[in-house]
């Protein structure tokens, strides 16, 4: 039931992106130290995300600096992790699902929209006045 490389492909592949986040703030970090103080608002904040990504790295099981793979699910919560990763997936598979349905109804209304036309209907034909009231003059 459990796929175990799908897994770890997909644990592997979040923290990879996480330390990628990680690296891009540190960055950002650094450039703003040239022309802010350590009690600017926008850099307090940079380095408070900075920190709660760092946790979620360790959470993972990856350190910062490693090079190797070391995001590994703990061999206790490897029924919970694969549980987990089904579940996320039946969600996702539901919401394509879902997403497809709707993109079908939309196109097939673009369709018959385009088919119909313009409906106008001529409630009361138009009748020219008797005389001119504008433009006064000649």
């Amino acid at each position: 039931m459990i796929q175990l490389d799908s897994q770890a492909r997909a644990l592997i592949e979040s923290g990879a992106s996480l330390k990628a986040q990680i690296a891009e703030r540190e960055v950002e970090i650094q450039g703003m130290q040239t022309y802010a103080t350590g009690e600017n608002a926008q850099l307090v904040q940079a380095q408070r995300e900075l920190e709660g990504m760092r946790a979620q790295l360790a959470k993972l099981g990856g350190s910062e600096n490693s090079t190797e793979g070391e995001l590994l699910v703990p061999k206790g919560r490897v029924p919970e992790a694969g549980l987990e990763y089904v579940r996320k997936l039946r969600d996702v598979k539901y919401n394509e699902a879902i997403f497809d349905i709707l993109a079908r109804q939309f196109e097939l209304a673009k369709l018959d929209e385009a088919k119909e036309g313009a409906l106008i209907q001529v409630v009361d034909p138009a009748v020219p006045p008797d005389k001119k009231s504008f433009p006064n003059g000649a």
